[in-house]
């Protein structure tokens, strides 16, 4: 049968393409098989059953030049196919009618070149086999690749808007940080002239009393005066802690939207872990605890504008995790008629950052999970080649954020680790671990973690 068009994509496979089905059993006649090839010019050649069992296959240029040397000696009637077959007895490349296009013409393209024009052998779902033309897959292969060629323009085109779209937004943010720093730098430095002004002002005011001269004039009684006194500092007090708070809360948004230079730069990872807990607070809401513990770390030369998108990602990973843990166990309790009294309250939801450099006697831990897990120790070879050392000189930074709670559940960790061996960039742990892999760096996952429970990321860089 002549082949159909359709329209094709990746994903297509040998079964969307057309194919010719020729099927005889080797004991017939070449003059018999003669009208079929002039009806179908471009059939490329015949199968070949014996008792309804594969037997070979004679790509239809050999058959032709044999059946017209044959027609020529007067002998056509008494050539059978099989001894047609004798003459080419090759074996042809054979798959399956479920093959994907891309790698049936990978396995193509390997013959030798005299085979190179052969016809393809597929096997049906049916069991039956048919003939794809040689030609037809390559047209159909370069079509696929003119369409992932495309695909893959167009997925760097919108990363490229994206890209764009979120540089103009750390600009935009940048800038509105910037800009909320000046007046709250006014504020933040009038304050305490203002509290030193108002200290003075109340003692010349308690100077006034002592003489009780100052009172009359005032219009105020004994106990407003006093509740003025003990307030107005007070008050000045909490205006400098917002303020105080306000210009922290505006240096971390400018640091977090600061833009990477070309070249890495030393940078101080606990002052960048910190600002990232100021801007993670607003969605913690009083039902998420967050504790420190940071070890001595140098200073890391590294692009910190990343390495502040990968620990953001982690850490909103587990904040997002406690919350709905949190909000399951409400929905649980107001639907609970009764709680026994004897029953344990569960702990507070808690997110831990853990900071220490590794030395090399600490890198065997055969509990971590990592998408270089089966290359753990090439990893280590690598990064210690890079930095021109020895693997057992070699030292790293860790940066471990870990959560309490129920540990994974075996479908989680599956989804763990399908988003992190995604390459697509929207997937932002998929991305955080390219951003660290370009870093000379490893993250790893396990879960439970502590004790049976909770769950722990853990980020390695290498210290040069």
């Amino acid at each position: 049968m002549p082949p159909t068009d359709s329209l094709l994509s990746l994903e297509s496979t040998v079964c969307d393409l057309g194919r010719y089905h020729l099927q005889v059993e080797v004991g017939l006649s070449c003059a018999e098989i003669w009208p079929i090839l002039n009806q179908y010019p471009k059939l490329p050649g015949v199968v070949l059953l014996r008792q309804g069992q594969w037997y070979g296959m004679i790509p239809r240029l050999p058959l032709m030049e044999l059946m017209l040397r044959s027609h020529l000696e007067g002998n056509l009637k008494t050539l059978t196919l099989a001894i047609a077959h004798s003459y080419h007895p090759q074996m042809p490349l054979c798959m399956a009618a479920e093959t994907p296009i891309l790698t049936a013409a990978q396995q193509a393209l390997r013959r030798s070149l005299p085979d190179q024009s052969a016809p393809i052998v597929v096997q049906e779902s049916t069991g039956d086999y048919s003939l794809l033309d040689a030609h037809e897959l390559n047209v159909a292969h370069w079509q696929l690749r003119g369409i992932e060629v495309q695909s893959r323009y167009e997925r760097t085109q919108i990363h490229m808007i994206r890209h764009d779209k979120m540089a103009n937004l750390g600009r935009l943010v940048d800038g509105v940080a910037h800009e909320i720093l000046d007046p709250v730098g006014f504020i933040w430095g009038n304050l305490s002239h203002i509290a030193d002004y108002t200290e003075q002002l109340l003692q010349v005011v308690a100077a006034y009393r002592q003489q009780g001269a100052l009172l009359p004039e005032m219009g105020l009684d004994e106990e407003e005066l006093d509740y003025l006194q003990q307030d107005l500092p007070k008050a000045i007090a909490s205006t400098q802690t917002g303020a105080k708070r306000l210009k922290n809360l505006a240096s971390s948004l400018q640091n977090f939207c600061h833009m990477d230079e070309v070249y890495p730069k030393p940078a101080d990872l606990h002052e960048a872990l910190d600002s990232l807990v100021l801007l993670v607070n607003s969605r913690l809401n009083g039902e998420v605890h967050l504790t420190r513990t940071y070890g001595h770390l140098p200073p890391l030369t590294c692009h910190i504008g990343q390495l502040n998108q990968v620990f953001i990602t982690l850490l909103l990973q587990f904040v997002d995790e406690l919350l709905s843990d949190v909000a399951h166990r409400s929905v649980a309790a107001n639907l609970a008629t009764a709680l026994p009294s004897q029953a344990i309250a569960p702990p507070m939801p808690d997110i831990s950052i853990t900071t220490q450099v590794l030395s090399p006697s600490d890198r065997h831990q055969p509990t971590w999970t990592s998408r270089e897990q089966d290359s753990f120790e090439a990893w280590i070879q690598a990064t210690a080649h890079a930095q021109a050392i020895a693997p057992s000189a070699q030292r790293w930074i860790s940066i471990q954020v870990s959560r309490n709670g129920a540990p994974w559940t075996a479908a989680q960790h599956q989804e763990l680790a399908n988003a992190l061996a995604s390459d697509r960039w929207h997937q932002p742990l998929a991305l955080s671990h390219r951003m660290i892999a370009a870093h000379g760096g490893c993250l790893r996952w396990r879960s439970p973690h502590r004790d049976g429970v909770g769950a722990a990321f853990e980020v390695l860089l290498p210290l040069v």
